[in-house]
């Protein structure tokens, strides 16, 4: 097969979506007329990889420009890279920027949230218990899981993530609406 034939993985993903639009059954809809609490709107970010102190002005407009919004968000997760090196300075500056946004954070963590020696504890001393777990908000189950291997951009999501799902599907609500978030996307690897 020829590289040029094969669809990219954005165009895997626009297919899909149209096709379920199309059909009108995307995953969220199904349930959005049964939640009794009605719609509701958040944010999903990432790849912030801040340096240092002269990244803070750029992200406070960043965050400035979210709550600017006619939609006003219930809560935001950022999806990795919130620093570029994985520094207690830089989860600083993350947190100094988005405490304005006056909504609750979650995060989890990507390949730029370890040092070059492959160390994340700056960020787990920033980011308590935000590896892999799960959250509910209005009728629906949120599960972040780490996809991250040290510094690797490719990588294969590792055993302590297993383990947690293995552990935490059981207890998901198979009726409830569930939304998957990780850094890297996840889905059939597409080989020469």
């Amino acid at each position: 097969m020829n590289r040029s034939s094969i669809p990219s993985r954005r165009d895997l993903m626009k297919w899909s979506a149209a096709a379920l639009l199309a059909a009108d059954i995307w995953p969220g809809r199904l349930f959005a007329a049964d939640r009794p609490s009605g719609a509701f709107d958040f944010l999903i970010i990432n790849d912030l990889h801040v340096i240092d102190k002269e990244d803070g002005p750029w992200l406070a407009k960043v965050v400035a420009s979210m709550k600017t919004q006619k939609a006003k968000p219930e809560f935001c997760i950022i999806a990795g890279d919130l620093a570029d090196d994985s520094t207690a300075a830089q989860y600083g500056i993350v947190d100094e920027a988005f405490k304005t946004l006056g909504v609750p954070i979650y995060t989890i963590p990507g390949n730029h949230d370890y040092t070059k020696k492959q160390d994340r504890s700056a960020y787990e001393a920033a980011r308590p218990k935000s590896l892999n777990y799960t959250f509910e908000h209005g009728g629906w189950q949120f599960v972040l899981l780490d996809s991250t291997d040290g510094t690797k951009a490719k990588c294969s999501i590792l055993k302590p993530t297993f383990d947690y799902v293995e552990q935490a599907l059981p207890k998901l609500d198979k009726s409830r609406p569930t939304l998957l978030v990780t850094h890297f996307p996840q889905g059939p690897k597409v080989t020469n």
